[in-house]
């Protein structure tokens, strides 16, 4: 029989995941805690627990969620996937806001992933990004090219406000969760909201730039949230994909603390864009291109060259 401690234990994560898992209707939940018992009768603590707690995601069929337990990630297995050594060396330039005027008339901004957790964090990258695209700002920047092919997730909410000169003002997507239940988020005034919830308080330090175009790169490591700033410019009017779908871990997570050494992230809802087109699976691109990164000299990334060539076309 479990001690007190571990039955609390796995009976807070059993209640976590049946009042918020976006596949809980589709699985035999009675059945999936009978087995979860059985994997953890035997055990003493609570890194005895995990193998019940790995049972459980892959059960559901959650691959994005999963339980961070003192550092070591506890969840489904996930597929392997080849990685092009070209996007493994774009790592190496480090993972950080880069901004550029390309040809003395385009802008160029790599986002990459971010990891903030509060309104301040949040606030802080946005503001960061927005600045970085402010500074490549000038008059005669005629289109944009935002780069997330080595975004990896994180706040999305960082990101859409850190790009909000581009992306315009409005409802850009929506949140529908296992019950049908929709929470918009948009973008107001160049802050972020998850329907009331203001999640950006930023300074517009530049001009609107939301009726350029703009170029989206995308590719097999763009991700999670990464994936959801990519939605966030889908139906918006002069916007073209390149690259590659992306990587598919394309569902709304809640964070919650079990307590100082557990975090655990639960898939939630799906994600659709401001035209109520629901992502279930993959950000498709429009042009497809699966070679030629060269993230230290953009003049031969293929990606870019090919958006460029858009963009100065009518």
């Amino acid at each position: 029989m479990l001690h007190d401690s571990l039955q609390a234990y796995i009976d807070t994560v059993l209640s976590i995941v049946q009042k918020k898992s976006l596949y809980i209707n589709q699985v035999n939940w009675d059945g999936i805690i009978d087995s979860t018992h059985a994997i953890i009768a035997n055990a003493r603590n609570i890194e005895e627990l995990m193998p019940g707690v790995s049972y459980i995601f892959t059960a559901i069929g959650d691959f994005h969620g999963g339980l961070n337990y003192r550092e070591r990630w506890y969840g489904m297995e996930k597929k392997t996937v080849s990685v092009r050594d070209e996007l493994r060396e774009g790592f190496k330039i480090g993972a950080r806001i880069r901004t550029k005027v390309l040809e003395s008339e385009y802008g160029y901004v790599f986002v990459p992933p971010v990891w903030a957790l509060t309104e301040k964090e949040t606030t802080i990258f946005a503001q960061q990004l927005q600045d970085s695209v402010c500074l490549a700002i000038n008059s005669n920047v005629r289109g944009w090219i935002v780069d997330l092919r080595l975004n990896l997730g994180g706040n999305m909410f960082a990101m859409i406000g850190g790009l909000g000169n581009i992306i315009g003002d409005g409802v850009l997507g929506t949140f529908i969760d296992r019950n049908g239940r929709e929470v918009k988020w948009s973008l107001n005034n160049g802050d972020v909201y998850e329907g009331a919830e203001r999640w950006t308080k930023i300074e517009r330090r530049c001009p609107d730039q939301s009726s350029l175009k703009v170029a989206i790169l995308i590719s097999q490591l763009t991700c999670s949230s990464g994936e959801a700033l990519a939605i966030s410019f889908k139906g918006r009017n002069h916007v073209r994909f390149f690259g590659e779908q992306t990587s598919g871990y394309i569902t709304a997570n809640d964070l919650v603390f079990i307590d100082k050494n557990s975090m655990f992230l639960i898939a939630e809802a799906y994600m659709a864009d401001r035209n109520h087109t629901i992502y279930k699976d993959f950000v498709q691109p429009d042009t497809v291109i699966s070679k030629g990164d060269n993230f230290s000299d953009l003049e031969k990334d293929l990606a870019v060259q090919t958006a460029l060539e858009w963009l100065r076309s009518n």
